[in-house]
């Protein structure tokens, strides 16, 4: 049964099921020089805190209660900072101190605890605000750290790393707006940049997005072959969480080129690393992935193990969409393993849900395949 894609985070809007990293939607407005910050004028401006060289902060952030940090450059100097947020939309902005000046605009979108990586170069000397702020009406508050991670002078492969991040976040912008075409050209032009730049994190960023528009564009086995490679890169900086989710997009483009035991090699350490990371959205992403594999392979008893469980996990999140196509699958399993009376009920649940949900194109395909389960068990 077909499932749709869960998101970084971070839904897919061309309905694929993937774990994947999520867009940046990224604006670069130009350099004004920023006004020094004066001794008064500092006193009148809230700032939540400053930024210092490898201090981690860690904050929470309200629907319309923008969070702002101060840093102070040097003219020529290079900054990184990185922002590791839970699946949230948060929008960024480097701002002169009296916010009459924009010199970067960022839109953050992504998985849990993804980590954006956000570089400039300072023009004049003085104080810059950062200031982040939720991008979407948020339930409550919303937790993420902040830290500068890198402050230095400025070399000029620098600017090969700051272009290359202006190009990456146009492609992401241009996969979430359903053109992955356009994406793969953007990202095209912006690996040579961070890989002559030795930017590894930013590389492997870039090589999965290549995946993902590939994945969008049904070219599954050129997916493969850059996400593998983003998958090495992954590796080497260790970082866990885009392993997980580099290994389940594997899983989820071998399934669909039909090499489903090596679909299932990838989802199951997929499964392990986030059951590691303590990643509750991914694992559910990840089990139902893994049951639907089985159930491609008719292996009906273990793809029901697996749905169960991602069902769980679902309902746990309030992750209603993603329940609907758990439930539709559940049916078909217990369809083929003739328990009719359990397929039907998944199927009526599924229904359910999707009315709720306003899908009306899954309610047409939950009532088809109720009505079948309904026949079948009638004619036994």
């Amino acid at each position: 049964m077909p499932r749709k894609c869960l998101t970084f985070a971070f839904s897919c809007k061309a309905q694929l099921l993937m774990i994947i990293l999520l867009a940046l939607t990224a604006v670069l407005l130009g350099q004004s020089q920023p006004r020094q910050l004066a001794g008064k004028a500092a006193k009148r401006i809230t700032i939540t805190d400053r930024l210092e060289l490898g201090r981690v902060i860690h904050a929470k952030l309200e629907a319309g209660q923008p969070n702002s940090y101060v840093v102070a450059l040097e003219a020529g100097q290079y900054m990184r900072v990185v922002v590791s947020k839970s699946d949230l939309a948060i929008a960024l902005r480097l701002l002169s101190m009296d916010r009459t000046q924009t010199f970067l605009a960022l839109t953050l979108r992504g998985p849990v605890s993804r980590r954006e990586p956000i570089c400039w170069i300072a023009k004049v000397s003085g104080y810059y605000r950062l200031e982040l702020a939720a991008f979407e009406e948020v339930a409550g508050t919303q937790a993420y750290t902040i830290q500068l991670a890198e402050l230095r002078t400025s070399v000029p492969v620098d600017e090969k790393r700051i272009v290359a991040q202006g190009l990456f976040d146009q492609a992401r912008a241009s996969i979430m707006q359903g053109r992955p075409q356009k994406a793969v050209e953007i990202l095209q032009r912006a690996l040579p940049l961070s890989r002559d730049a030795k930017d590894l994190e930013r590389e492997a960023a870039e090589l999965s997005s290549i995946g993902l528009a590939c994945v969008q564009m049904s070219q599954h086995e050129k997916a493969i072959s850059f996400s593998e490679q983003a998958l090495a890169v992954w590796r080497e900086i260790k970082d866990r969480q885009e392993e997980g989710n580099t290994l389940a997009n594997l899983g989820f483009a071998c399934s669909n080129i039909g090499e489903y035991e090596r679909a299932i090699a990838y989802l199951e350490q997929a499964l392990a690393i986030k059951r590691e990371t303590n990643d509750q959205q991914g694992q559910g992403a990840v089990l139902g992935l893994l049951g639907t594999a089985y159930s491609s392979v008719n292996d009906y008893e273990k793809a029901i193990a697996y749905l169960e469980q991602s069902l769980g996990i679902e309902r746990a999140v309030a992750n209603r969409e993603v329940e609907g196509e758990t439930l539709a699958s559940l049916g078909y399993a217990y369809l083929r393993l003739t328990q009719y009376e359990k397929a039907v009920r998944n199927y009526e649940q599924a229904l359910t849900v999707k009315r709720e949900t306003g899908d009306h194109r899954g309610e047409a395909n939950a009532l088809s395949n109720l009505g079948d389960a309904v026949a079948t068990e009638n004619s036994v």
